[in-house]
Parts: C-alpha cells; structure tokens; sequence
C-alpha cells in the first residue's frame, strides 16, 4: 500500500478485478489503453485480491478521501537498459481529476519508486499535449519535460503526440 495526502494506492479486490477485465475487452472503454503492458491472463490468474506487481510493471487501485476505486496507478519498465520506468495515473470521474490529486498520485509514485528500487535512475510521464491537469501537476513536481513525441500514441482512430516529462534521482552532491 501507497499512501500519500490522503490518497491510497492498493491491492485491487476481486470484484474490481473483474470490472477491470471488462473495460479491457470493451473498445469504448479508454481506460482499457492504460493496461496494455499488462496481459488479460495476469488478471484473470489473479482472483483473490491482487496487487498486480510483476518484477519490471504493476497496476494498483486508487483510493480517494471517501471515495473507494476512483482510479488506478501503474508502473512499467520503459528502458532497462537505461534504468527508466514510466508511470500513469487515471481518475475515472473527471471531477475527481484536480491538479492536487494527480500531484499526490504521480509524488506517491515516483517516491515510492525511487525507495524500492535504488538502482532506479529516472521516472517518466508521458503526457497528451492537451492534458493541463498533468502538465501542472508535473511541474508542481519539478519534473523537467523532456519534448514532444510525434504520434506515439493511438486512441480516438488516431495516432497523437505526447509531451516526456521525468523525475532523475538526485545525485548524492544534489541532495
């Protein structure tokens, strides 16, 4: 469990489970594309409540004040060889989706990762360039953005750009 000004990140239980597979077989569902590193199968072997933690990717539950599931959160190994590992977050209720929320979810995460994993070097956040509510909350954070990816990701029966942002671990001397 992740918590961080008062939002949790946890196990999801089994019920969530289930609703999370069907999103993932339903093509109107958008949210489906935030799991795509992560195979059906793992959901379905996980029938208990599960913390999808694999050794390079994982996928929690988002809690808010009040408000049990109100998103998910999830890692992947990006670039192994250069240490990276992205992150996403997603609110299903756009009024819960506030530039403090995404602030507390992509903090809790990145801390979180730079704790567990000490040979982690950098943590990315891909972004569309219309998403200001990530932009602000990325640079709340001090995330330096990186540019823009032409057409790297594909939704809406399109291929869209996406703005890098990331987080480097301080160097001893920086701390």
């Amino acid at each position: 469990m992740i918590t961080a000004r008062g939002l949790t990140f946890r196990r999801f239980t089994a019920a969530e489970v289930v609703d999370l597979v069907r999103s993932l077989n339903d093509p109107r569902q958008s949210r489906g594309q935030d799991f795509g590193f992560v195979a059906e199968a793992t959901f379905l072997r996980q029938h208990a409540e599960c913390e999808f933690v694999q050794p390079d990717s994982a996928v929690l539950a988002l809690d808010l004040p009040g408000k049990l599931h109100a998103g998910h959160g999830s890692w992947y190994q990006a670039n192994a060889a250069l240490g990276t590992v992205e992150i996403r977050v997603t609110l299903y209720d756009p009024a819960d989706d506030t530039v403090a929320v995404r602030q507390a979810a992509y903090g809790a995460l990145v801390t979180e990762l730079f704790a567990r994993r000490p040979a982690l070097g950098r943590v990315q956040l891909l972004l569309p360039p219309t998403d200001e509510i990530g932009r602000q909350a990325a640079s709340a954070l001090r995330a330096t953005r990186e540019g823009v990816l032409t057409q790297l990701g594909f939704w809406d029966g399109r291929w869209q750009d996406l703005e890098l942002y990331a987080w480097l671990r301080p160097e001893p001397h920086d701390a």
